[in-house]
C-alpha cells in the first residue's frame, strides 16, 4: 500500500495503540480540520458528520460496512448508519403460538420413545393404569385413539425473553479500519 487512493478505507490486523501508519487515520468517527486535510475533505465532505471547519471520518467501530446504493429492497445512502447491537423482542413481534401434543388413552406397551410412538396411559405389571408416579410411557401410534390435551395442563415457561435484550450481530472478527489521508487523488 505504498500509494493508496486518498479516501480509501482499508482493514488492518494490527492494534494501532500508537496511531495508524503514516498517511492513514483510524475510522473511529474522529473529526479532522478541513485545512489540514483538504483533499480528503473535497472527497467526503460532511458525509460522516462534522460542520464548519471540522469534518468527520467514518466510524467503523463496532459496525459492519455495507455497500452504498440500491440494494434488493432498500436504498443505502453513503454515510447512513442503522442497526443496533442488541434487540429486545416484544410479544407483538413474535406473536402468540401454540404447540400440539399427540397422546393416546390406550395402555402403553413400551417405555422407549421413537419416531412411531406417542405418549400413552402409563401401566405397570402389578398396578392397573393409570397409577400415581407412573413414568411417561409410549404406544405405537398405528390405529390408536388420539386424545386432545387440555390447554390448562400446560403452562408457559418464562415470559418469552423476560424483556431482556439478546445479541443481534452476525459472527464477527474485530480488525482496525483506517482511511487514507495521503496518496493518489482519485480522478
Amino acid at each position: 500500500m505504498s500509494n493508496p487512493f486518498i479516501g480509501q478505507v482499508s482493514r488492518f490486523a494490527v492494534d494501532w495503540k500508537r496511531g495508524p501508519p503514516s498517511g492513514w487515520v483510524l475510522c473511529n468517527g474522529q473529526t479532522l480540520d478541513k485545512d489540514q486535510y483538504p483533499l480528503l475533505f473535497k472527497l467526503i465532505g460532511y458525509t460522516y458528520g462534522g460542520s464548519g471547519q471540522q469534518f468527520a471520518v467514518p466510524d467503523l467501530q463496532g459496525r459492519a460496512p455495507i455497500g452504498a446504493g440500491q440494494g434488493q429492497v432498500n436504498y443505502y445512502a453513503l454515510g447512513k448508519t442503522a442497526g443496533v447491537e442488541q434487540v429486545t423482542i416484544t410479544a407483538a413481534e413474535y406473536g402468540g403460538h401454540g404447540h400440539s401434543l399427540a397422546a393416546s388413552t390406550q395402555a402403553a406397551d413400551s417405555d422407549t420413545p421413537g419416531p412411531q410412538k406417542i405418549l400413552a396411559v402409563a401401566t405397570s405389571a402389578t398396578t392397573p393404569a393409570p397409577y400415581p408416579g407412573a413414568p411417561l410411557t409410549y404406544v405405537n401410534n398405528n390405529h390408536v385413539t388420539l386424545q386432545t390435551l387440555d390447554p390448562s395442563t400446560v403452562t408457559q415457561a418464562g415470559s418469552g425473553g423476560a424483556n431482556q435484550p439478546h445479541e443481534n450481530r452476525q459472527r464477527y472478527l474485530a480488525v482496525s479500519y483506517c482511511i487514507a489521508v495521503q496518496g493518489v487523488y482519485p480522478t
